[in-house]
């Protein structure tokens, strides 16, 4: 049993599975104070909703990983006495360092994410590959920032054959076409 299944959390992967087979969204929510996770956690109980949560370097230096793991079990600890449990996952958010990674892992965090895109782009998936290599022999989700896809959500063809040529193991993804994104309303046009 690795370290996030021993806390109660689940794999990120699992749930992006069963989401895509149930044709339903997965909400993540990056959280900064109890009060904000006591909502989520609320909030996904009520909706019958899996969710993640999410933890940025930045809360995690200032909170203390302790202090975030305590207010992750005692989240975990609501759910597994609710009458209608939900899936619930871990996730570092733009973690920009290797040892950043390892930590949060070894921590109980059930995925990462690991942001180089500061760097060069040959450094930067060197990187990634470091943090996929070690996480993903625990089991731990990685997402990598490997540049900017100039604000479109779906996935081009080149950049899916990029990632798996450097290790990658996507076979397929889902996103939202870039045409539906620019059609979307804003808060200024409704």
């Amino acid at each position: 049993m690795n370290a996030y299944q021993k806390i109660g959390l689940v794999s990120t992967g699992e749930m992006f599975a069963e989401a895509l087979g149930g044709g339903y969204a997965l909400p993540a929510y990056n959280f900064i104070n109890m009060e904000q996770l006591q909502a989520v956690v609320q909030a996904s109980l009520r909706s019958r909703s899996p969710v993640i949560l999410q933890v940025s370097k930045n809360i995690r230096r200032y909170a203390g990983p302790e202090l975030v793991r305590s207010m992750v079990k005692g989240a975990l600890d609501i759910v597994r006495q609710s009458p209608n449990p939900v899936p619930v996952a871990l996730n570092l958010d733009h973690g920009d360092s290797f040892e950043l990674c390892v930590s949060c892992i070894e921590d109980g965090f059930s995925s990462v994410m690991i942001d180089g895109s500061a760097l060069p782009f040959d450094e930067n998936i060197a990187l990634t590959r470091r943090v996929v290599d070690y996480a993903h022999s625990r089991e731990v989700a990685v997402e990598g920032e490997l540049g900017v896809l100039h604000g479109a959500s779906q996935l081009p063809a080149q950049f899916l054959e990029l990632i798996n040529e450097y290790g990658g193991r996507i076979e397929t993804y889902a996103g939202i076409p870039e045409e539906q994104v620019r059609q979307a309303p804003t808060p200024s046009s409704v």
